[in-house]
C-alpha cells in the first residue's frame, strides 16, 4: 500500500551531522523519506531521474547529494540491486512497537535483496530498545507485546548474523562512480557522534503540532497501516475520516492489536445485530467498544428486523394453511 505521509524529526536540526551535509542533501533526505514507495525496512529503489523531477533539480545535483548523504551514513545504496537504505529508519520510525506493524517490517526487511543491505538492518534492529513494551500476556495470543516483537528480531537477526556479512561502505567518489565495494564484517560499525534523536513531525502534515520526544502514545499515529486492518474489520465502513481520527485517539490510550483484535472477534459476534443498528465506527472507538465483552444473547425485542419479518411470514402461512385444513373438514363433515 502506498504511503500516505512521510516522518521526520524536528530534533535532526540540532544534529551537527545533518546541518553540515548542505542544502541539497538535506532536501534529497527529507525528499526519500516521504516517497510513496518507501518500505517498512527503509528500503526505496534507486530512481534519481524520477526524485530529480519531482524536485526541479537535474539529476547530476540529485546524484552528488546522494553521495555526500551515503558518505555520511544517513543511507547505504547497492548499485547491484538498485537498493537504497535509509540507516535508521526502522529504529527511529518506532513501528516495530506494535506486533502488527513489527510483523510487516520483518516481511520487509527479508524482502530485502541486498545481503549488504541486510547487514546494516541488522546492526540497527539489534539497537532497538524494546525494554519500555508491555510485558502483559495478551488473553487473545497467548504472549506479550514485548515477546512478539522481540521474536520477529530475533528471527530476523538469526538469519543473518551466524555468518560474516558485506556491509556496504561509501565508495570514495561517490555513488556516481558505483557502489560495489564491501569489506567484511560482522556488523558491528561504529556510531557517528550524534544522530536524531526522536520528535515526530510528518513532512506531509506541518498543521499538526508535535513535541520534542516520542512517546508511546505515538505508537500508532505514524502508520496508517494499523488504520486500515481495524477498518478492514469492522463490521460498518461509513465515516471513514472520522473512525480515523477517532482511532488515532484510541491508540494513544489502548494498545492498537487488541483494538484491531477486538473489531474483528464483534464483527464475528453471533449476536451482532443488523447493519444499522452496529454504531459508526468512530462511536463505537470513542465509547471504548474494545472493551467490551461479547453481545449479550438476542431477546424478542433484539432480534433484528429481517429475521422477525421472516418469522411473521411463517406464522402467518401456518395460520392460513391451518384455516384451509379446517375448512376441508367442514365440507367433508356436510
Amino acid at each position: 500500500m502506498a504511503r500516505e505521509y512521510g516522518k521526520f524529526y524536528t530534533a535532526v536540526w540540532g544534529d551537527p551531522d545533518f546541518r553540515s551535509l548542505g542544502r541539497n542533501a538535506q532536501h534529497l533526505y527529507m525528499q526519500l523519506v516521504s516517497q510513496p514507495d518507501l518500505s517498512m525496512a527503509g528500503v526505496l529503489t534507486i530512481a534519481p531521474v524520477r526524485w530529480a523531477q519531482q524536485s526541479g533539480s537535474t539529476k547530476a545535483e540529485v546524484m552528488d547529494a546522494l553521495a555526500t548523504l551515503t558518505d555520511h551514513r544517513f543511507v547505504y545504496v547497492d548499485q547491484g540491486t538498485q537498493e537504497l537504505l535509509i540507516r535508521s529508519y526502522v529504529r527511529r520510525d518506532e513501528g516495530w512497537k506494535s506486533p502488527l506493524t513489527m510483523k510487516a517490517i520483518a516481511s520487509s526487511m527479508n524482502a530485502v535483496l541486498s545481503p549488504g543491505l541486510k547487514a546494516a538492518l541488522a546492526e540497527e534492529v539489534r539497537r532497538i530498545d524494546t525494554s519500555a513494551l508491555s510485558e502483559k500476556i495478551s488473553e487473545r495470543t497467548g504472549r506479550s507485546t514485548k515477546e512478539v516483537v522481540m521474536g520477529y528480531i530475533g528471527s530476523f537477526l538469526t538469519s543473518v548474523i551466524p555468518h560474516p556479512i558485506p556491509l556496504p561502505i561509501p565508495h570514495p567518489k561517490g555513488y556516481p562512480n558505483g557502489l560495489n565495494g564491501f569489506r567484511h564484517a560482522t556488523a558491528t560499525e561504529p556510531e557517528p557522534a550524534t544522530e536524531p534523536e526522536p520528535a515526530p513531525a510528518h513532512a506531509t502534515a506541518p498543521e499538526t503540532k508535535h513535541s520534542s520526544t516520542a512517546t508511546a502514545a505515538d505508537m500508532c499515529e505514524p502508520d496508517p497501516w494499523l488504520f486500515t486492518e481495524f477498518w478492514k474489520h469492522y463490521p460498518r465502513k461509513v465515516r471513514k475520516d472520522e473512525a480515523r481520527k477517532a482511532f488515532r485517539a484510541a491508540c494513544k490510550k489502548h494498545n492498537p492489536d487488541e483494538i484491531i483484535a477486538a473489531s474483528a472477534n464483534y464483527a464475528r459476534d453471533p449476536n451482532l445485530p443488523d447493519e444499522q443498528y452496529i454504531p459508526h465506527p468512530a462511536t463505537w472507538l470513542r465509547q471504548g467498544g474494545y472493551d467490551d465483552g461479547p453481545l449479550p444473547a438476542r431477546t424478542d425485542a433484539r432480534t433484528p428486523a429481517t429475521t422477525r419479518k421472516v418469522a411473521a411470514g411463517l406464522a402467518l402461512v401456518a395460520e392460513l394453511e391451518a384455516e384451509e385444513a379446517n375448512h376441508h373438514r367442514q365440507i367433508g363433515s356436510s
